[in-house]
């Protein structure tokens, strides 16, 4: 084969794979146009409706989040929702927020370096400003610190048209423990039904999204991730709080040990104060004795 032909070859094979890359791209734009941009302005319309009206009426929705790194949870009031989307033609992400207010500052304490380092991971985790006042032992170590947090707890719902994959993306932030949870649908299954099932869920009047039959393998593999790295976070946590507790029961056993050889040694001062003033007190009476009369 001489070069001609192998350059011919070479150019052959470049176009094939451009017309193919053009028509995947026009098959992927297609299913834009037909199935995933209507649902996505039918979104956009229902949710825009939706938050008008709960602005306008603000109903009470009461909301318990796992804030401490303890384990106990904290009640937050949900409201001043909004809706942006990121084009009025092209369409491709909507984004529904809302915050989720404290009545009061939440101020708490927490006791040991461990803990107090993944209080403030679960607070950034969250996405919450906080103040952390520290506070150090005598040679400069974290031991404590006592937490302020007044700033709400942002929550959002991003829906997001996937165009190389040709799904609707989920994405779920802080609506029930830090962090994002992601799902992915196909066109045909965000319907009508499915939007107002996702609207039930942001007023709290669903607990689950969805059902384990109704989604799909890789939605399944992200909740198996999802649940798997929260076990470990949990794992986590829990032997962080035996370590700060072991750390914490050894300290004081120290502390005990101290206070009682402090004790002993006080005793046995005493005692051997008392000894030498008794030792002192007959030699003075012994010397009164032998002093002879009339001196």
């Amino acid at each position: 084969m001489g070069l001609l032909d192998d350059l011919k070859n070479q150019a052959e094979g470049l176009r094939q794979q451009e017309e193919n890359e053009a028509a995947e791209q026009a098959r992927r734009d297609k299913v834009y146009m037909e199935e995933i941009r209507p649902r996505l302005v039918k979104a956009y319309q229902y949710f825009h409706e939706l938050v008008k009206y709960l602005n306008y009426v603000k109903p009470e929705i009461l909301v318990d989040y796992p804030l401490y790194v303890k384990g106990n949870s904290i009640r937050l009031r949900q409201g001043d929702y909004a809706v942006v989307s990121d084009s009025s033609e092209e369409l491709k992400r909507i984004d529904i927020i809302s915050q989720c207010s404290f009545d009061r500052p939440a101020e708490f304490e927490i006791a040991g370096k461990d803990l107090v380092l993944s209080q403030s991971d679960r607070l950034d985790r969250y996405g919450i400003n906080h103040k952390r006042r520290d506070r150090k032992d005598a040679s400069l170590e974290l031991e404590g610190a006592r937490f302020s947090v007044e700033d709400p707890l942002p929550v959002r719902i991003v829906i997001e048209g996937d165009l190389a994959q040709s799904v609707i993306r989920l994405q779920l932030r802080n609506f029930t423990d830090p962090g994002s949870n992601h799902y992915s649908l196909k066109p045909a299954d965000f319907d009508e039904s499915f939007l107002d099932r996702l609207g039930k869920f942001l007023l709290r009047k669903e607990v689950m999204l969805f059902d384990s039959h109704e989604m799909s393998e890789e939605a399944l593999q992200d909740l198996r991730h999802r649940l798997q790295e929260e076990k470990a976070q949990r794992d986590r946590e829990l032997r962080e709080m035996e370590e700060a507790l072991r750390a914490e029961q050894e300290a004081q056993q120290a502390s005990n040990k101290t206070e009682v050889i402090k004790q002993a040694v006080l005793k046995t001062v005493d005692e051997k104060k008392a000894q030498l003033k008794d030792l002192f007190n007959k030699l003075k009476a012994q010397a009164r004795l032998d002093k002879p009369p009339g001196d």
